[in-house]
């Protein structure tokens, strides 16, 4: 009998009225996961667990993948709008699996200098499925590089050089709605939604103008452009800072932890 390892495969995301898109993934975990409730009986006198139950069950996991060209705006869609959607799966010399009424729980854009675009997405379903036939794409897809990204508006020049990396994620808090008659959720809904991230940049000998007052003691909300390949996002961050001088010859770095907001109150 031969053991297959682990391996990249292909995925495609199927929504309705909307063309199937398909991407490569590095890792997909996904599980169904059911537990049991245990109980010893009324009677007492046993050391075992004599009554035994089934519990609540969940279809849930993780998929990560590197960014390709023209893709940045379907998942961000996907996530930003908490579109539903199928999810097939198909492994390297094994059939697919194919994953039903799915949702982006989380969704995390990572880009770091000198690195490939890295998404990772925690996706929630409601019921799978054995597939029926391996996924096959022969279309050439372009990986998207860190000189494809850059934040304006946010660092002390506004420009967005020297960024070292910087992350845009969202989080929608997802709610599985359950009844009576099934283990698994019956729908998934959207909780409330929080968007956050982060970017470090270099600070140069002659750029030291931040001063820890105006770091500390006061509230700062900017305008603030991402930009990963064909997408830009846009919208006003709030700034929670976080400014550190190593004990060592390392190059000094600036972090700055934002939350996306409307309205400053």
């Amino acid at each position: 009998m031969g053991l297959y390892k682990g391996f990249t495969g292909l995925a495609r995301i199927r929504r309705n009225d909307v063309d199937d898109f398909y991407f490569r993934f590095i890792s997909a975990d996904i599980s169904r996961n059911q537990g049991i409730n245990p109980h010893l009986p009324s009677y007492g006198g046993s050391e075992l667990w004599r009554i035994i139950s089934p519990s609540k069950g969940e279809l849930s996991g993780r998929v990560s993948l590197l960014l390709c060209e023209s893709q940045a705006d379907d998942f961000y869609d996907l996530a930003y709008n908490c579109r539903e959607f199928i999810l097939d799966l198909s492994y390297y010399r094994r059939s697919s699996r194919t994953y039903y009424e799915c949702r982006i729980n989380t969704l995390s854009f990572s880009c770091k200098a000198g690195e490939l675009v890295q998404i990772n997405l925690d996706i929630v379903s409601t019921d799978d499925e054995k597939g029926t036939q391996t996924l096959s794409n022969t279309s050439n897809q372009k990986l998207i590089t860190w000189d494809k990204t850059n934040v304006l508006g946010a660092t002390p020049d506004g420009s967005g050089h020297d960024i070292q990396s910087f992350t845009y994620n969202i989080d929608n808090s997802l709610v599985q709605v359950r009844t009576a008659n099934r283990f698994f959720p019956l729908d998934i809904n959207r909780g409330i939604q929080a968007v956050t991230g982060n970017i470090v940049w270099f600070d140069s000998v002659n750029e030291r103008r931040i001063t820890l007052s105006s770091l500390y003691n006061s509230l700062d909300v900017s305008d603030a452009t991402f930009r990963i390949d064909n997408l830009d996002i846009e919208h006003g961050i709030a700034h929670h800072w976080s400014y550190r001088t190593p004990l060592s010859p390392d190059i000094v770095a600036t972090t700055l932890e934002w939350s996306k907001v409307s309205d400053l109150v």
